[in-house]
């Protein structure tokens, strides 16, 4: 019996293993849109009742509680992504996931975490305590408040974003570029762990510090794991 037919299966299946997953460029569009949409629209019925231009005038401190709630939750959705990140390099997800699915839920995870930040970040704009100007926003460590804390967070905002980004444009700039563009997921989340650290008004909660400790455990401990396969 002929080896010949095997070793061309192998040969054909390390080369599928091996590529990298692609998906066109108007699901990562389409993903973007429709979250935009769904929040643009929340946010237009919220309008529509009254009820934030009640809370905006009862609650000096409405704009501050949204920006720290979407923190919150796109720290957690960044954590997640950089998570699943890792194990799409490992055996774990490659045995029982579709490439281009588990690539479409990083990007999609990734894209949410960034529309979370941005809104985190606007928020400040009508912040009563702090008078943030778009540029304080925008260009890091010149805010009025703990100008290095919320710069960290500043270029973490950035560096997600391009990041993110980079799952369209992969052939573009190429998978080696692609790919070292991605090892600096890392330093985004490592930045976003100090920002909340040193600007959070949650951080000292007991709560907060067990699932900033967990997601920051898991992420560091999947990073070991990888650098010690590859090594």
């Amino acid at each position: 019996m002929s080896t010949v037919p095997t070793v061309q299966r192998s040969q054909r299946a390390a080369k599928t293993a091996a590529a990298p997953s692609v998906y066109p460029l108007w699901l990562d569009l389409g993903i973007l849109i429709a979250m935009l949409a769904i929040a643009g629209w929340s946010l237009f019925s919220l309008m529509q009742t009254g009820t934030l231009s009640a809370s905006l005038a009862a609650d000096t401190q409405l704009s501050w509680h949204i920006s720290r709630a979407t923190g919150l939750i796109a720290y957690a959705l960044l954590a997640a992504s950089t998570i699943w990140g890792v194990l799409l390099t490992t055996r774990v997800i490659k045995d029982w996931s579709p490439g281009t699915m588990s690539m479409l839920l990083h990007a999609s995870t990734s894209w949410l975490a960034v529309v979370l930040m941005f809104v985190h970040v606007g928020m400040l704009l009508f912040d009563k305590y702090y008078a943030y100007t778009l540029s304080d926003l925008l260009i890091p460590f010149t805010g009025p408040y703990r100008p290095l804390a919320v710069g960290f967070g500043t270029l973490a905002a950035w560096l997600t974003l391009a990041i993110t980004i980079s799952f369209s444009v992969r052939r573009v700039i190429g998978q080696r570029v692609w790919r070292w563009l991605h090892y600096t997921s890392y330093a985004s989340f490592a930045l976003v762990t100090l920002h909340s650290l040193m600007a959070g008004t949650d951080t000292s909660k007991a709560g907060m510090w067990i699932v900033m400790s967990g997601l920051s455990v898991a992420v560091a401990g999947l990073l070991i794991y990888r650098v010690k396969q590859r090594a």
